[in-house]
């Protein structure tokens, strides 16, 4: 769901590693316009928490294989004004995914704090 200016952008933080999400919740905290609505560790109870908690963006783990196109094809069936960002643990590189023309589109990025902040705020509108 879109939100106005005004609103926090809401995000689920639906990443496998603590230290991530931690630093993830650091950085996010400190913006005005973001906020945690919600934690997840298992990657089981991804879709169950982004039904609960109707976040603007999921930020999840970007695996081995890069983007997890069956889990982002699941959570953008359910709700195709979400954007979900996956980034990586192990690289500086981060992917955001959104639902256009019935389909799962992508584009990749440095995953610098700075790129990061800007693909959450800008995805949106």
């Amino acid at each position: 769901m879109r939100r106005l200016k005004e609103k926090p952008i809401r995000l689920l933080l639906a990443n496998p590693t603590r230290s991530l999400r931690d630093a993830l919740y650091g950085a996010i905290r400190k913006q005005p316009d973001m906020e945690v609505a919600g934690e997840v560790s298992d990657a089981c109870a991804i879709v169950a928490a982004a039904e609960l908690t109707d976040p603007d963006c999921l930020v999840i783990a970007l695996d081995r294989n890069g983007v997890s196109r069956s889990l982002c094809k699941q959570l953008l069936a359910r709700n195709r004004q979400v954007r979900i960002l996956a980034i990586s643990e192990t690289t500086d590189m981060a992917v955001l995914c959104w639902w256009d023309s019935g389909d799962v589109r992508c584009a990749y990025m440095e995953a610098s704090r700075e790129n990061l902040l800007s693909a959450l705020r800008c995805s949106l509108f």
